[in-house]
């Protein structure tokens, strides 16, 4: 199924009620936005919260936040650069591709 989204002046995209019952979901929902070169995919934040939970990691609400408990530490110096790194990556093969 596909269809055109519109964003209206609040820079919002409406999702159509039939597409939006095609997917099972509910007016109100989270979603998850991912970017790529090849565009926006976007899927229920419950994936989210169901591959952490797999991974053995818990999601817990402080307030309207969501905190990652049980992780590993990480640096967010090391995080950053390297999606600076992937990102740079996805460009360069962008370009390689369309010259």
């Amino acid at each position: 199924m596909s269809t055109t989204l519109f964003i209206d002046a609040n820079g919002s995209a409406v999702i159509p009620p039939a597409l939006l019952q095609v997917l099972g979901l509910k007016p109100g929902e989270r979603l998850q936005a991912d970017v790529s070169p090849q565009g926006i995919e976007l899927k229920p934040a419950q994936d989210v919260v169901e591959t952490a939970r797999t991974e053995g990691i818990r999601l817990v609400r402080k307030g309207k936040r969501l905190i990652a408990v049980g992780a590993e530490p990480f640096s967010a110096i090391e995080a950053i650069a390297a999606a600076r790194d992937e990102r740079d990556q996805m460009v360069l093969a962008y370009r390689d591709k369309n010259p």
